[in-house]
């Protein structure tokens, strides 16, 4: 980015609302589809992979117009850069409780469509 000269904001261009909604969406399916095909009782062994992916992917080509990180490395890390060329780091501190808040929501589904992967006395595999 030195070379360049320029840098870009964490939210370019959107009002906070749809990037935030945007943000806890993707990061809700994602986090439900890891949970459903890498954390039950029996793994799919050959499509985790490919499921975990096609969410990454549709998140990249249709989350990124609304500014969607995914991943508080990548928030903190377009947020140092946006600092070093002059702007204010601290948007990547809000992405990061967003992605919370989808993750939560992800458990709190997952909870509720496999009550099932909760049976007490039992432990659970991640992967095989």
């Amino acid at each position: 980015m030195a070379v360049l000269g320029m840098s870009f904001r964490v939210a370019p261009g959107l009002g906070w609302f749809k990037t935030g909604l945007g943000e806890v969406v993707y990061t809700a399916l994602l986090c439900f589809v890891v949970l459903s095909v890498a954390t039950v009782k029996k793994p799919s062994a050959d499509m985790f992979g490919l499921a975990i992916g096609s969410v990454i992917t549709v998140a990249g080509f249709a989350g990124a117009s609304l500014g969607v990180v995914l991943n508080p490395a990548v928030g903190i890390g377009i947020d140092f850069a946006n600092m070093v060329k002059g702007g204010h780091f601290g948007n990547s501190l809000l992405y990061t409780l967003l992605e919370g808040v989808g993750a939560a929501a992800a458990v709190g589904l997952f909870k509720t469509v496999r009550p099932s992967e909760f049976e007490t006395g039992k432990t659970t595999k991640l992967m095989p």
